[in-house]
């Protein structure tokens, strides 16, 4: 390309940046059923907290199942 047109700079990437959602902040959490550590973005971390399940014991049916507290 540079013989054809001296003045070429190349490919510089199309104008607009996808959006990516890798800057987000992480954090380590444990899962409560396979004590797997992963790391999660930080407001699952926050919204989680102590019983957070990893998606693969989720996929796999061995999360917990909230238990129905019926009133009285």
């Amino acid at each position: 390309m540079r013989r054809l047109d001296p003045d070429y700079k190349g490919f510089r990437g199309s104008g607009v940046e996808p959006d990516r959602r890798r800057n987000a902040p992480l954090e380590a959490v444990v899962c409560t059923v396979c004590g797997r550590k992963c790391n999660v973005p930080r407001g699952v971390a926050l919204e989680q907290g102590e019983q957070y399940v990893c998606s693969r014991c989720i996929e796999e049916g061995r999360a917990p199942q909230p238990t129905a507290t019926a009133e009285q």
